[in-house]
């Protein structure tokens, strides 16, 4: 019996190859599928899971962790909190109101996938703007158009002024 290369293996039939799938890569693709519908959908499987899990952090709160505690639990939620970095790396949020959407932090629809500096951030934080609607203009806000304050208008100077007004 001759080896053959997983590469080959692997290749569609229709490329020469034998068809079968990589197993490590399906495997991580159906836990990340398991933590998008955690995240996207209500059932009484996503209640008992945020339970067991996730609480007391709100959903919102526990997606934004950078490490995500999953020590002495079960070998599927161990599972789908590896893959989880498929699903969050590319997640952009709905604006909505502003009330939830973290400055700097988050990323919304549409827009580039733009963090700021810890510098930006800690002057905002220090100025009381954490959440996106603390930035809103009154003035320049309709109602099919939200406008945001501008870095001079917020005491921004120098580079943080240039970064602020090119985020929005």
């Amino acid at each position: 019996m001759s080896w053959v290369r997983w590469e080959c293996i692997s290749q569609p039939k229709a490329l020469g190859g034998w068809g079968l799938k990589n197993i490590f890569l399906f495997s991580k693709a159906l836990a990340a599928k398991v933590g998008w519908r955690l995240i996207s959908t209500t059932s009484l499987w996503t209640t008992v899971i945020y339970q067991k899990y996730i609480a007391p952090l709100s959903m919102i709160d526990w997606i934004r962790l950078d490490r995500k505690i999953y020590s002495g639990v079960s070998i599927i939620w161990k599972a789908i909190v590896r893959a989880f970095d498929l699903v969050g790396d590319n997640l952009a949020w709905r604006v909505g109101n502003g009330h939830k959407f973290l400055l700097g932090r988050d990323v919304w629809v549409g827009g580039d996938q733009v963090v700021l500096s810890e510098e930006l951030c800690a002057a905002l934080s220090h100025r009381g703007c954490t959440f996106l609607y603390q930035v809103a203009d009154p003035v320049a806000s309709t109602f099919w158009n939200q406008g945001w304050l501008g870095g001079a208008h917020m005491g921004l100077v120098g580079n943080l002024l240039i970064e602020w007004d090119s985020y929005l």
